[in-house]
């Protein structure tokens, strides 16, 4: 039986400068909107949690098998609106 593990993808003020910061940033409508999308398409995922500030912007999720990666390359397609290869 596998565990559920805490997982994360994030950008942060030590990682990325203000301009690639501020293209992931979200509104609150677009927050409800990944945060439905991400429920439905990860259907293992049970806590999710969205932080967005000035300096950084955060997914942390809990799971079983949902990877970073494949929550990255989802969230990327969600606020780029296209196809990422990771």
């Amino acid at each position: 039986m596998m565990n559920t593990t805490l997982r994360y993808i994030g950008i942060s003020h030590k990682s990325a400068s203000v301009s690639c910061r501020e293209r992931f940033c979200l509104s609150d409508a677009e927050k409800g909107i990944l945060l439905h999308r991400l429920q439905r398409q990860f259907e293992d995922i049970k806590g999710l949690f969205l932080l967005f500030t000035c300096n950084r912007a955060e997914v942390y999720f809990e799971s079983k098998t949902t990877s970073s990666e494949a929550v990255l390359k989802a969230f990327l397609e969600f606020k780029l609106g296209e196809s990422t290869k990771l």
